[in-house]
């Protein structure tokens, strides 16, 4: 996937991938992948208990999950943006990132 997102970037289009980094592995895996390649690695963060309570909310989710893995994707860091998506709606998260 990583590799189809680089060949996406470099062939002129806008891409935005919403992909959660359990491992670190394949954080540097990503970042070989997208090596001169202009990219914004944005960190979506939210408080475990708000993750709790959206999971219940959705029919879809396998619960507990999100908090279970919370450690996990955000161990990488290296991030050039973050948002918090507990405090900041929609167009104020966009533009965080965009700024």
């Amino acid at each position: 996937m990583h590799r189809c997102v680089a060949a996406l970037a470099r062939s002129g289009r806008d891409v935005v991938v919403n992909h959660v980094l359990l491992e670190r592995r394949w954080a540097w895996d990503l970042a070989d992948a997208l090596a001169g390649v202009l990219a914004v690695l944005v960190g979506v963060r939210c408080p475990p208990e708000v993750l709790a309570a959206r999971e219940r909310a959705r029919a879809d989710r396998t619960l507990g999950q999100a908090v279970a893995q919370h450690a996990a994707v955000h161990a990488h860091g290296g991030y050039d943006v973050e948002v918090d998506t507990s405090s900041q709606g929609p167009d104020e998260a966009a533009d965080a990132v965009m700024a």
